[in-house]
């Protein structure tokens, strides 16, 4: 069984969390690829430093020797990397989701990882109403206003992860 994550990997994903949404905090790039990390595709390391899931797969495939982290030489082990989608608290909203919509606990587990807390009431009734109307129609569109862009950032990926295509429009359209 892979080791669960050590208190400065958590504390590394409640702080990229911060930056809420799809894409992790605005200063949170890859340092491989210098890309905008993303929930979806980020990889914590054990020393709690942060890569994209492609970079870490090509830097495995590609050593000579035993892989380290890039940032401070510590070796990569496989069983001490933490998907980010499956840490607190990105796990916890992406799994009350899951539950919302339908999924057993089972199916949620699976998804998610074994974390859990409560996601907003909010979040809830919008995922439950979500799921209503495509079990009305499967070819319903559903409109999400918010005068909170956090919330939309926390909406949007899990909807997206529970099989909704999703759209976003905001203030910070060009």
């Amino acid at each position: 069984s892979a080791p669960p994550p050590p208190p400065p990997v958590i504390a590394r994903a409640a702080a990229m969390a911060e930056g809420g949404g799809e894409r992790v905090g605005q200063e949170d790039d890859c340092p491989i690829c210098m890309e905008g990390l993303q929930v979806d595709t980020c990889t914590l390391t054990h020393c709690a430093h942060a890569y994209c899931d492609e970079c870490l797969r090509e830097l495995r495939a590609h050593a000579v020797e035993e892989t380290a982290c890039p940032l401070c030489r510590e070796p990569l082990r496989a069983d001490a990397l933490f998907p980010l989608r499956k840490l607190p608290p990105f796990a916890d909203a992406a799994r009350q989701m899951a539950l919302a919509l339908g999924q057993g606990e089972e199916e949620a587990e699976a998804a998610t990882g074994p974390e859990s807390s409560e996601a907003s009431t909010k979040m809830m009734l919008c995922l439950e109403e979500v799921r209503r109307m495509r079990e009305q129609d499967p070819t319903a569109k559903a409109l999400v206003f918010s005068s909170y862009t956090t919330f939309l950032d926390l909406l949007q990926p899990l909807l997206r992860r529970g099989g909704f295509g999703t759209t976003r429009v905001d203030g910070g359209q060009s």
